[in-house]
């Protein structure tokens, strides 16, 4: 076959008369845009796709939807309130940011407001010293999400409501104080509704604005009218099949009944660039509520793809319960909803295809081509000759995959210029129509009735307001929709045999790295594709170590540890998202596992090489260098600090599966559907599963029978680790010591043999089956409660036999 290029050059082997052409060598300048087109804030806020909202006020006690205003605030007692456990649920299930609900139509603050006692300064939680909005603001720094705020403009509770001139500084001077006191503010939500008996009030919206753009000059606006981001015209989450991020906002009244319509869609050519949000809540109604349950997998995908899939960015509420936790329930169904995403879109069946265009603009290939709408960037596009308003792409697809979901994506950057278009597949010797649509935007997701299986799929645009741009095209298979396509190949058995599709062969290669041996197993269409993706793996995995290795002088982890306790380090943000992660899961086990028990593992360490044990002065030295609570980060100048001298970073506990989560997100990058990568035998992770298998098949060895399986478990999506002191210890007077020490004591664990621990990610997995191992059956126990995604089998010497625990492992174990 030739190249594409050339086929296409031979096609078009001379530009129209009148067309555009490079001059002088320079390049063809690129079209111009269609506006209004969307501002900087704007484009952040629709790449996010997913962001949480936390409705959390009275309400939560009251067991109402609105409040009335004059709730008595000793109700609003959250005594188990943590709102990191709020934020790490976002962040593990995908979304970018939370969006609190600071003050409902109640009036009641969940923060210290100087300007009413209607306020958690007036409630028995945290003796009346608290300050949700600061503990959400300071969660939100930790796990890297961005903070949004909710304040009422409706507040029944406060007197001067109805009394223009003296609400309207009262409600700014709560602002004020929300815009000023929490650092960052990506999103400010001024909610429209009112009761019917509200006292008459005219908002002074323009200069509320005003102030958000003074001090919060990043964050975008939401109300029915923007000015950054518009109400979708309904609370179901869904936008119209046709919608236009642009809107006229002079047909738009904040609040005022029957404009649903028009939000729902927008406006074609509409003046003002204002985007949809789709905000609906995961449970019956906005606060929590004990007889409500979550919404349905299938209602949760019915509703991404209704949003997220229509232009729009999905706004979900989960909100917390009166315990100030968010439920187990919620917390499991989000970790469903994030692998079915993951499931559906993290293998792209059109990579690898080429790409034919209608035309090009000024016949620059290298620019505007067809291939751009496969190359993986929203700031690329195909661009058809100048002054056409249809073309078509069409793509020829490497082998003949199955899929049943389309997704096309404009570069918005540029305006929203699609009006009308259809994709076509190649069945039977003709073109037929599979979808169709109007508006394409960010994002537009078609999910096919039946699936196709083609060799060939072409994108038609109808009819554009300019010429159309289309950054990128997508083809993926929704296992919800249809049932899984047949694949080839005998099912899996010991090990991983068969192919992914009807030309994937299985590939295995080994590395060093991370201080151990690396081991990838992956589907490929070749060796040559597949040397590829295990070149890409495992440099992931040694760029890790370069970084993070204390081993290494010139390493990050190495130049931090030297100079973090004369002052404030700047470093990589890679680096600075990893430690950020580190300190969080040193946080959520209380300490078990450590980040800095690096002096308290080389006392012991050295022990070890000596064979005389450490004195309790060394002892209590290490401890006094150790601790997490020493590490402070700045989130705005990606700063580190030690807060005394000798403390040092050690990764021991969780390099190898950050090592694994970052090459296998690599992976997924590169469009691979099925890979296993494990790290020293100890930690893995799982991209899909092999075809005709459950997950990847792995083998839990036995502590006290060497050779045999303690249990099996299929891995699909999810990571693994196992802790165990089998085989690094030492034994002084006749007593055995391992290497895995407690931070908390300063001694090495006992009384455990083994923990095996799955989660969502491997350097979860490694944190948790660390801290496990160094507790005792009960508190381990209630460390699992507090972590629902987290399934455990453990392990326990008990007075000389074992006893064996699990939580939530999925294979029966004999206790």
């Amino acid at each position: 076959m030739r190249p594409l290029a050339l086929c296409l050059l031979l096609m078009f082997p001379t530009p129209p008369v009148g067309s555009l052409k490079a001059q002088d060598g320079r390049p063809v300048p690129p079209p111009r845009p269609q506006l209004p087109v969307p501002t900087g804030r704007q484009l952040e806020w629709q790449e996010d796709e997913l962001r949480m909202f936390l409705h959390f006020t009275v309400n939560t006690f009251t067991d109402r939807e609105w409040g009335t205003g004059d709730e008595d605030p000793s109700i609003f007692d959250p005594t188990r309130l943590d709102a990191g456990q709020w934020v790490r649920v976002a962040r593990e299930a995908g979304f970018k940011a939370v969006i609190l609900t600071a003050k409902h139509h109640d009036g009641f603050t969940l923060w210290p407001s100087e300007f009413t006692n209607h306020s958690v300064a007036s409630s028995p939680w945290r003796d009346g010293q608290g300050d949700v909005v600061g503990e959400v603001a300071e969660a939100a720094r930790a796990e890297g999400l961005e903070l949004g705020l909710y304040l009422s403009p409706w507040d029944m509770h406060e007197p001067s409501y109805g009394d223009e001139e003296e609400y309207n500084r009262f409600y700014q001077g709560q602002l004020r104080e929300l815009l000023s006191r929490y650092g960052p503010i990506a999103e400010v939500w001024f909610d429209g509704a009112k009761g019917e008996n509200a006292g008459e009030m005219s908002y002074a919206f323009d200069e509320y604005r005003a102030l958000v753009r003074q001090l919060q000059p990043g964050a975008v606006m939401f109300s029915d009218e923007g000015p950054d981001v518009r109400w979708i015209g309904n609370e179901r989450g869904f936008a119209g099949e046709t919608n236009w991020s642009t809107l006229d906002p002079t047909k738009v009244e904040i609040g005022k009944p029957g404009q649903g319509d028009y939000l729902n869609a927008g406006e074609r050519e509409g003046p003002a660039w204002i985007p949809g949000e789709c905000d609906v809540s995961i449970r019956r109604g906005w606060f929590w509520h004990p007889d409500q349950e979550p919404k349905s997998l299938d209602q949760l995908l019915e509703i991404y793809f209704k949003s997220v899939g229509r232009n729009c960015l999905l706004l979900l509420n989960v909100p917390p319960n009166d315990q100030g936790r968010i439920p187990a329930e919620d917390v499991a169904r989000l970790t469903e909803f994030r692998v079915a995403l993951d499931r559906i879109f993290a293998r792209d069946l059109a990579n690898g295809a080429e790409a034919e265009a209608s035309s090009v603009w000024g016949a620059d290939l290298h620019r505007y081509g067809g291939s751009k709408v496969l190359d993986g960037k929203t700031d690329t596009y195909w661009a058809p000759e100048e002054g056409e308003r249809s073309g078509s792409v069409t793509l020829g697809l490497p082998e003949t995959p199955t899929f049943n979901v389309i997704r096309i994506q404009e570069p918005i950057a540029m305006g929203q210029r699609v009006a009308a278009y259809r994709v076509e597949a190649w069945v039977d010797g003709a073109w037929k129509r599979i979808s169709m649509g109007t508006t394409i935007g960010y994002k537009k997701l078609d999910r096919l009735h039946e699936p196709v299986t083609t060799d060939r799929v072409r994108l038609v645009v109808e009819e554009a307001l300019a010429e159309p741009l289309i950054a990128e095209m997508g083809l993926h298979f929704d296992p919800h929709l249809s049932p899984e396509p047949d694949s080839a190949g005998p099912a899996l058995r010991s090990g991983p045999e068969s192919a992914q599709n009807p030309v994937d062969s299985l590939f295995q290669r080994q590395h060093q790295g991370m201080g151990t041996l690396a081991e990838v197993f992956l589907y490929a269409p070749n060796s040559g594709r597949a040397s590829e993706l295990f070149e890409a793996a495992f440099s992931e995995m040694d760029r890790v170590e370069a970084d993070l290795s204390r081993y290494r002088s010139a390493s990050e982890v190495s130049r931090i540890n030297r100079e973090a306790a004369r002052g404030p380090v700047t470093t990589d943000p890679m680096v600075f998202r990893f430690l950020r992660e580190a300190l969080s899961l040193s946080a959520r086990t209380g300490g078990a596992f450590d980040i800095t028990v690096g002096p308290l593992v080389e006392v012991w360490g050295s022990s070890g090489e000596s064979g005389i044990l450490p004195s309790k002065q060394e002892l209590s030295e290490a401890r006094a260098r150790s601790g997490w609570e020493r590490v402070v980060m700045d989130e705005d100048s990606r700063t580190i600090r030690f807060l005394t001298g000798g403390v040092e970073l050690d990764v021991g506990g969780i390099g190898k599966g950050w090592a694994l989560d970052r090459a296998a997100q690599r992976l997924r990058e590169l469009g691979v559907g099925s890979a296993l990568l494990g790290l020293g035998q100890s930690s893995y992770v799982a991209i899909g599963a092999p075809p005709e298998a459950p997950g990847w098949r792995i083998t839990i060895p036995d502590p006290d029978r060497p050779g045999q399986a303690l249990s099996e478990i299929w891995l699909r999506d999810r990571a693994l680790s196992t802790s165990g002191n089998t085989e690094k210890y030492f034994v002084l007077d006749g007593r055995r010591y391992g290497h895995i020490i407690d931070p908390r004591s300063g001694r090495p664990a006992e009384g455990t043999k083994q923990i095996t621990v799955t989660g969502s990610s491997a350097t979860e997995a490694d944190a948790f089956s660390t801290a496990l191992f160094v507790m005792g059956p009960e508190e381990a126990k209630s460390l699992l409660d507090e972590a629902p995604d987290l399934r455990a089998l453990l392990v326990f010497d008990h007075t000389g036999s074992r006893r064996l625990l699990s939580t939530r492992w999925p294979d029966p174990i004999e206790h």
